[in-house]
């Protein structure tokens, strides 16, 4: 198997297991506190738009978008930190 194909069914299972406990939440049949609950979908989405192979800017812009959520809600850097981190990642592209 080539590296390719593994780290590519490393994430299939890893998506696997997001997919029960993302109905449950959209159900209402699981309750997370809601940092952890952004943290969750915005690591599902991301690995949603790389295994289903739609890399679009506004999946990603909404991981990214509730991964700041979380950050700023559980006050682990400023804003002005944040919009550091964003510049930074926009001048090395």
């Amino acid at each position: 198997m080539t590296r390719k194909a593994k780290h590519q069914q490393n994430l299939l299972k890893l998506f696997s297991y997001y997919e029960d406990p993302v109905v449950a939440l959209q159900d209402i049949d699981w309750e997370l506190p809601y940092i952890p609950e952004r943290i969750f979908y915005s690591v599902y989405n991301l690995i949603r738009s790389i295994v289903e192979k739609e890399l679009k800017v506004f999946t990603i812009s909404v991981s990214i978008n509730q991964a700041i959520d979380a950050i700023q809600n559980a006050g682990l850097l400023t804003d002005d930190q944040i919009r550091q981190i964003l510049d930074k990642a926009q001048n090395d592209r």
